[in-house]
């Protein structure tokens, strides 16, 4: 089903109908920054994967560094709102639902939309791997700068980073092929490079509906 698309930004878009009867379909998208982060605009970008392209929706105007997108959509979708030429872009999913986006430079907060639960859940463990990677090569750094570094501990530590890297894989390829489709995307979009040719098989798994 193709994502209908309605924004009340001085910019009407829509891709298909939405059927009011079954579901409500609007959506409200506050996104907040913090002072030293404001921007004169921001634009709403959304994934439409029944042709294959990204689609630009609207722009929003800077009131008191709050940025405001209404409209409807007629399910989950893979979105990101673009600050500007050089900022990286912030991917989330735009969903039939209230959502919030708190952004200040040591923090991110994102309510509303479950599919926007579902991959915060993917980030959080997909860092907390990272974190312990970063550990374990800190450890085995400053052991080697010590010359303390002990044959067992090389092997046990190398083994530890093998297994390590092994779970952060396997974690991107569930997350590839068992969220749903919106979050799927957001995921392979992001960390496909990620995965070595042997993980790469494992995207041949059925995804989740």
């Amino acid at each position: 089903m193709k994502h209908l698309i309605t924004i009340s930004c001085a910019i009407l878009f829509a891709l298909t109908a939405c059927d009011n009867h079954n579901a409500d379909c609007s959506f409200q998208l506050r996104v907040q920054l913090e002072q030293s982060l404001s921007r004169d605009s921001v634009t709403l970008w959304v994934f439409d994967e029944d042709y294959g392209k990204r689609i630009e929706i609207a722009s929003a105007k800077n009131d008191n560094n709050v940025f405001l997108f209404k409209g409807q959509i007629d399910q989950p979708a893979p979105a990101y709102i673009q600050f500007d030429s050089v900022t990286p872009p912030l991917f989330f999913i735009l969903s039939p639902d209230s959502i919030s986006i708190d952004i200040s430079p040591s923090n991110l907060i994102i309510h509303g939309g479950k599919q926007n639960h579902e991959y915060a859940r993917f980030i959080a463990e997909h860092n907390n791997i990272c974190r312990k990677i970063k550990k374990n090569n800190q450890e085995y750094v400053a052991l080697i700068e010590n010359r303390t570094l002990t044959q067992s501990q090389e092997m046990r530590m190398n083994q530890k980073d093998s297994l390590l890297q092994d779970s952060l894989q396997k974690h991107i390829v569930a997350g590839i092929t068992q969220s749903h489709p919106a979050v799927a995307h957001i995921i392979q979009q992001r960390y496909f490079n990620l995965l070595d040719s042997a993980h790469i098989s494992g995207l041949h798994a059925p995804s989740a509906q």
